[in-house]
């Protein structure tokens, strides 16, 4: 969260005088999309990598339809938490291993509302707000042509309360969110409406948000983590040194990138 906040204010240091800040037009799924539409071949969707054979010469990715892949260089992007149940050939060194079954991560559950009035302008209160009860922090989302244009509201709700809505009916679970909401903020009550919920813990393809450590795991195990294996190259948020979440994997992933292109 430290962090987090640094990297805002290095943000709005390097902003123009009277810019709010910056998203992506029609949401920040672009980026990759954009990316991807680079690329000289297709990405292939839908196919569920299920192992990694590698030797001296190059690497095999297996998916679960039966499909292999073969290249020189293997660059494996997939979260911690995804990256345990992956079968490695031949298997990692024990403190590689280690690393990929210990390392945890946050859990989080997004719930997203509209809203039918600017309930904000009632109370006085800026239109995010922080909790430390079940509807997390609830922030504003401003995807609209004008930056300072309220579209929709996503509640972050993290650790043991993610844990535990994840458990609940989903009209249940946005039902204490919205009551923990309008406790908080009692101009919001029947102002916003549930649009829908996304547990990161139980998307198979994610099983968390970022990757945090537990005491003795960075000088133990950290260094060890993202080390090259064979002909596969390791990248992803969990494996970044300056940032967590898109930037990290970015940063991450260059890092591979540049490794490949050097041998």
């Amino acid at each position: 969260m430290f962090f987090r906040a640094a990297f805002s204010i290095a943000q709005r240091r390097s902003t123009p005088d009277g810019v709010v800040g910056y998203t992506v037009r029609d949401g920040v799924q672009r980026i990759p999309e954009a990316m991807a539409e680079l690329l000289e071949h297709d990405v292939h969707f839908g196919s569920v990598v299920t192992a990694i054979t590698t030797n001296g010469h190059g690497a095999e990715v297996h998916c679960a339809g039966g499909a292999v892949y073969a290249a020189r260089h293997v660059v494996c992007a997939l979260p911690i938490g995804v990256l345990r149940d992956l079968s490695i050939d031949p298997e990692p060194e024990a403190s590689q291993v280690e690393a990929i079954r210990s390392v945890e991560s946050q859990p989080v559950t997004q719930m997203y509302f509209g809203y039918a009035a600017p309930f904000w302008n009632d109370d006085g209160h800026a239109a995010s707000i922080f909790t430390d009860g079940p509807a997390g922090m609830l922030a504003a989302a401003r995807h609209g042509d004008h930056p300072e244009e309220v579209t929709s509201f996503t509640a972050w709700i993290m650790g043991p309360n993610a844990k535990r809505l994840d458990r609940l009916p989903e009209r249940e679970a946005a039902g204490t969110v919205l009551e923990a909401i309008a406790l908080a903020r009692p101009a919001s009550a029947g102002n916003l409406e549930y649009l829908g919920r996304k547990s990161w813990s139980q998307d198979p393809f994610a099983r968390g948000a970022w990757a945090y450590y537990k005491p003795g795991q960075i000088s133990r195990i950290a260094a060890k983590m993202g080390q090259p294996h064979g002909r596969i190259q390791f990248c992803g948020e969990h494996l970044s040194r300056n940032a967590r979440g898109m930037e990290g994997a970015m940063e991450s992933g260059e890092a591979s990138a540049q490794a490949i292109l050097s041998k």
